[in-house]
């Protein structure tokens, strides 16, 4: 029951996020994905906050307010006529990027061991417990707190780390823990953050016209680096600050 409960705060996260995004009326679909997932991100932080505040940091008070915001997103949509973005230069980029793959046979193999490597990759995020030593030592720490107590609050600690550094991104593990109670997903942000880069860089590389396959090179090449699937089978602090700034820098200009 705890899987299928963050399964369900998942989808409604999800489909809020999007709704939110289709009535920003962006029509680029690239600036419209990183619309998507600041907005997820940030609509996470500030349902934590306001939940902290009310000390309901629990399954119940994370799906009451998911419901809420999906209900808002709703309504913003259907104020704005329904709008959804046009997805010919996504279908575009994906015809591009097959025939990129078929006229050059390195790439293609290439691009079929970046493909096993990340689903491996994604295995180890999903069942391995991480043993990054920034995770051991304070983020699952403060984690395992704010579950006990439903709220942020700072707490009493040896570890100075745990109550001065930033928390935004130990809101993205705490999002499944308090659903299943464990670490399974405590790698997943710096999963995340390594497609997100790779994605952020495709992006950049094609508004400044590179060929699709000179992208492709130029993206599979450094995530196949094996330093970039370790960092994102641990914690990956380095690969996430990453992804944070190509948001802040280059992801919407």
């Amino acid at each position: 029951m705890e899987i299928f409960g963050f399964i369900v705060s998942f989808l409604l996260v999800v489909g809020s996020s999007l709704l939110f995004t289709f009535s920003l009326k962006e029509k680029r679909v690239t600036h419209s994905v990183i619309y998507f997932v600041l907005i997820l991100i940030s609509q996470l932080i500030i349902a934590f906050e306001l939940l902290s505040i009310l000390k309901s940091i629990h399954p119940g008070g994370v799906l009451l307010s998911n419901m809420t915001l999906f209900a808002g997103s709703v309504v913003l949509w259907k104020k704005f006529n329904k709008h959804r973005p046009d997805v010919k230069m996504l279908k575009t980029n994906l015809s591009q990027g097959i025939c990129a793959l078929n006229s050059d046979k390195i790439l293609l193999v290439v691009g079929i061991l970046f493909l096993f490597c990340s689903l491996i990759t994604l295995f180890f995020v999903i069942f391995v417990p991480t043993n990054s030593a920034d995770a051991l030592i304070y983020k699952l720490s403060r984690v395992a707190f704010w579950v006990q107590n439903n709220s942020l609050a700072y707490f009493e600690t040896s570890t100075i780390r745990q109550a001065v550094f930033p928390i935004n991104w130990e809101l993205l593990l705490l999002w499944p823990m308090v659903f299943v109670k464990r670490d399974y997903f405590a790698v997943f942000p710096a999963f995340f953050s390594y497609l997100g880069c790779l994605g952020v860089v495709s992006i950049f590389l094609r508004n400044l016209r590179f060929s699709m396959r000179r992208t492709l090179w130029v993206v599979l090449i450094p995530g196949s680096l094996p330093i970039m699937i370790l960092e994102a089978s641990r914690y990956g602090l380095m690969i996430k600050s990453a992804l944070s700034g190509h948001f802040t820098q280059t992801g919407i200009t």
